[in-house]
């Protein structure tokens, strides 16, 4: 933070789990993991250690269960908002990348929005272009799933209009 910058509003996202891509990574995993079990019990009956071959796959199907279950666990406990009169500060720990902490300055032009449902909301002051395998996706940047929307979106609504 900068000399004289002063902070508005603290938060952190509301402790909700989002299921349904912990569902869909689960259960893409258990089945990679599943087939790999499957098939090393089969190649472990024709004897000799051909059935090894199969802890590599069945490790990957275990993992790909355990860093979604990290991830969702990450982004709930260790992600943390902060709003200033100049800036939005978004500060999280990635279990492989370490300590993050992304600024986005207030600028006269910067799009807000609000959008979330009744029990936590997001207010959201940028977008990022993602790769995918169909091509490009847009990304929402923001404050996420926190509680006190509303209240955040005015906030920062009255710190963007401060700067006309």
């Amino acid at each position: 933070m900068q000399p004289g910058e002063q902070i508005l509003w603290r938060g952190r996202p509301v402790r909700r789990i989002k299921w349904l891509k912990l569902l869909l990574a689960s259960v893409f995993g258990f089945f990679f993991a599943g087939f790999a079990l499957f098939w090393m019990i089969m190649a472990a009956q024709d004897g000799g250690f051909a059935w090894m071959f199969g802890l590599i796959h069945f490790s990957v199907g275990v993992g790909v269960v355990a860093v979604a279950v990290l991830d969702e666990r990450m982004r709930l406990r260790e992600t943390w908002f902060t709003l200033s009169d100049r800036a939005a500060y978004i500060a999280r720990r990635h279990w492989w990348k370490g300590k993050i902490l992304d600024t986005y300055p207030i600028t006269a032009n910067m799009p807000i929005r609000l959008g979330g449902g009744d029990k936590a909301g997001d207010v959201i002051f940028a977008t990022k272009r993602v790769k995918t395998k169909n091509g490009y996706s847009t990304q929402n940047i923001g404050f996420l799933d926190i509680a006190q929307a509303p209240e955040v979106f005015a906030l920062l609504k009255y710190a963007r209009e401060a700067l006309q």
